[in-house]
């Protein structure tokens, strides 16, 4: 019994440590990457003082009026880098590219671009020097024109390679890796266009890359969960097999980490609150396909269903052999219970 007892408590542990382990991976995923701008200070022209500035591009407007998402390095036992909302009151133009308000810092950082939208309070990750490289951008804009938006888009290192309505398709050699479509953005915005929805098909190529490991994360958790089923009976029979189905229970959990581990998830096509917001994805590739559609690239998208459906059947063979196996386990308990009932029967007369 004390046995028993003792392999339940490191089962709970071992269940502890799993979903800490994947808490920790959920939130280096879930992390947004930021282009990072310094405050400074200027002349104002006015009053001949030197004042604080940030550039134009850090400033964010919602109901609540403008303001800049300062960075802020956290001490402590969880030392982490995350976005603070300053309010910026009586700001105003100190010239064409800065602002200046009295909230600003000249020694402070504020979020220039980001992968997807930060939140106050939000931890992020300040991005150094950016690869570039060959890759395609769709985008979804109010459409000025198909003639001005190719050769605006040429201006800003773009070749467009399919266009139509409101959708365009370019490349470009200078993608950026992390993709931030605020960047997109506001170089489209200095050219009088603006880019309503902008994607990377690489950060799309690499979520579908992720999505046959991420299944197979699964089937291992699924396993884990088959033999924490299987241990239970095994402990309540006073079975041996309870030792064997416990190093199973670790190994499949265990395994299940280290396949998560090996998985790189693009934060730009991520949710920007909960991981598993499917509504976000279906969102997001709805609007990808329809895009891709309407310019006659939907071939593009092919390879992102493949892999997409060699997932899902990943996923549905797995536990599919898991319910067998289980079935079987319990069939064949069964008959080994009723046998040694009958046994015990003819032996008593």
């Amino acid at each position: 019994m004390k046995k028993a007892a003792l392999c339940i408590f490191s089962l709970f542990f071992l269940l502890l440590v799993f979903c800490t382990a994947v808490s920790f991976l959920v939130e280096d995923w879930m992390t947004p990457d930021v282009v990072a701008v310094k405050g400074m200070e200027a002349e104002d022209p006015f009053t001949k003082e030197r004042v604080p500035v940030c550039p134009v591009e850090a400033v964010r407007t919602d109901e609540n009026g403008d303001f800049v998402l300062e960075i802020v390095e956290e001490d402590g036992w969880q030392t982490s880098t995350r976005a603070v909302r300053r309010n910026l009151d009586h700001c105003r133009p100190l010239s064409e590219d800065n602002v200046t308000s009295p909230s600003l810092s000249a020694y402070a950082q504020y979020i220039r671009f980001s992968s997807k939208p930060v939140s106050d309070g939000a931890r992020v990750r300040v991005s150094g020097a950016s690869e570039s490289a060959l890759g395609l951008v769709v985008m979804r804009l109010r459409d000025p024109g198909a003639a001005a938006v190719k050769e605006t888009l040429a201006r800003l290192g773009f070749r467009v390679r399919e266009s139509a309505g409101d959708a365009v398709l370019a490349e470009t050699e200078s993608l950026s890796a992390p993709f931030f479509a605020d960047e997109v953005r506001a170089l489209c915005a200095e050219q009088g266009f603006e880019v309503v929805e902008a994607f990377s098909m690489r950060d799309f190529g690499e979520l579908a890359d992720a999505l046959p490991l991420l299944a197979a994360a699964g089937v291992l958790f699924g396993a884990a969960i088959l033999f924490w089923a299987l241990f239970c009976r095994a402990v309540r029979s006073g079975s041996t097999a309870r030792y064997a189905l416990w190093i199973g229970i670790a190994a499949a959990l265990f395994g299940s980490v280290a396949v998560l581990s090996l998985t790189a998830l693009p934060s730009s096509v991520l949710p920007q609150r909960h991981i598993l917001d499917l509504s976000h994805y279906g969102a997001a590739w709805s609007s990808v396909c329809a895009a891709l559609q309407s310019v006659g690239a939907a071939s593009l998208a092919d390879p992102l269903r493949q892999k997409a459906a060699a997932a899902f059947w990943l996923i549905l063979t797995g536990y599919a052999l898991m319910l067998l196996f289980f079935l079987a386990v319990c069939v064949f308990s069964g008959r080994r219970k009723h046998r040694r009932r009958k046994g015990k029967h003819f032996a008593t007369k």
